[in-house]
């Protein structure tokens, strides 16, 4: 077993930042096995780091990613401090290519995905964002009935989808079957994600009982009782707001009258959203199409900056690309800094509780115990 020792550095470790110790990891790869001084001491390393003026964090999470089997997609993430992404546009097919490219490599991040995305009839529909959320897999389910048998397809089908993704914004199923959907996903033990980009999606995806909503409405900021509603049935939002940011300017630019967009909307719903207590994850939206790219990798340090700049603490933005998404992600075993989970670490220069910016001063990143090249 071969041992490397991080001394004098203050951890994060997703609850509490504490005084300087030194934690102990495997790094062929494994998990932490202490993150106590004197349970170290004993211990032989092979390799020791001295951490003296950085934290260590969990490595982060970044909760919607299009990765489009993108060459590099997975370096990128894993060069910024990323462990974990959520791949919720994808096709099939490239959402196979990126499962065989982390699995070849455990020093890459872990990669989970929706695969087709559950949408309603395109006939007569009237695009609430017309060619903004391109959605490059997507199947009708345009009846109840027809839910189990579209959930069973995702699951045990080729896709082995890890959460079920459905259109609520324009073009949706109707209510009785987004509540279907959210059923049969949860009868086969999935999330249902909720794609919505309005405040009446909002209450539509809330009225269908999904567990999350993706994205932030552009038209107005969210109304603070729905979000308090959102709050009490614990539903999670992944706001997204490094690509709302790009879907705003090219609304603009379109000038199309798809209707009232300000990015501001965006970061009013997310500070209306932590004051009412809802759970808030950290996603990018990152991609590489033209005209509305989002960095891989880089960007998930922007959203971090943005969820502050709409009024969530540093620890609460933190948390949110960490030990709150894991959870709400149903993610074991990993984002925390404690023995026995995941050596999955990021050393950053300086302390991210006083200053976000410093989740881009990058030292060292380890994942799976494994250290990758960073992108300090």
């Amino acid at each position: 077993m071969s041992l490397a020792f991080i001394r004098n550095v203050r951890v994060f470790d997703s609850r509490q930042f504490g005084q300087p110790t030194t934690v102990a990891f495997v790094n062929s790869p494994g998990d932490i096995v202490s993150t106590d001084y004197g349970d170290v001491e004993p211990l032989s390393p092979e390799v020791t780091i001295d951490g003296t003026g950085c934290t260590l964090i969990p490595a982060l999470i970044d909760a919607n990613i299009d990765a489009a089997a993108a060459s590099g997609a997975l370096e990128a993430f894993s060069r910024h401090g990323i462990s974990t992404v959520i791949d919720m546009s994808s096709t099939p097919a490239e959402i196979r290519a990126m499962r065989a490219a982390a699995a070849a490599d455990p020093g890459l991040p872990s990669f989970l995905a929706c695969g087709t995305v559950a949408a309603g009839s395109q006939e007569g529909s009237e695009e609430t964002e017309p060619g903004f959320f391109p959605i490059r897999a997507s199947a009708p389910v345009l009846a109840p009935q027809a839910a189990d048998v579209f959930v069973a397809e995702r699951v045990h089908g080729p896709e082995r989808a890890d959460y079920i993704k459905v259109m609520v914004d324009s073009p949706s199923p109707d209510d009785r079957t987004l509540a279907a959907l959210v059923n049969s996903a949860h009868l086969l033990g999935r999330l249902a994600i909720g794609h919505a980009s309005r405040e009446e999606s909002y209450r539509r995806a809330l009225e269908a009982a999904f567990d999350i909503v993706l994205h932030v409405p552009v038209d107005a900021p969210l109304d603070p009782a729905l979000a308090a509603e959102l709050a009490a049935r614990r539903v999670v939002v992944v706001p997204t707001l490094c690509v709302m940011r790009r879907v705003v300017d090219r609304m603009r630019a379109a000038g199309d009258g798809a209707g009232p967009a300000d990015f501001d909307n965006c970061l009013a719903s997310v500070r209306v959203l932590h004051e009412a207590g809802v759970t808030i994850c950290a996603g990018t939206g990152a991609n590489r199409m033209p005209g509305r790219e989002v960095p891989f990798g880089e960007s998930l340090h922007d959203e971090l900056e943005l969820l502050v700049r709409a009024g969530m603490s540093h620890e609460a933005a933190l948390r949110a690309a960490t030990c709150v998404c894991a959870e709400a992600l149903g993610l074991k075993g990993r984002s925390r800094v404690e023995r026995g989970h995941c050596a999955d670490l990021l050393l950053v220069r300086g302390n991210p509780l006083e200053d976000i910016r410093a989740t881009r001063r990058i030292e060292r990143v380890w994942i799976k115990g494994i250290e990758v090249v960073h992108a300090g």
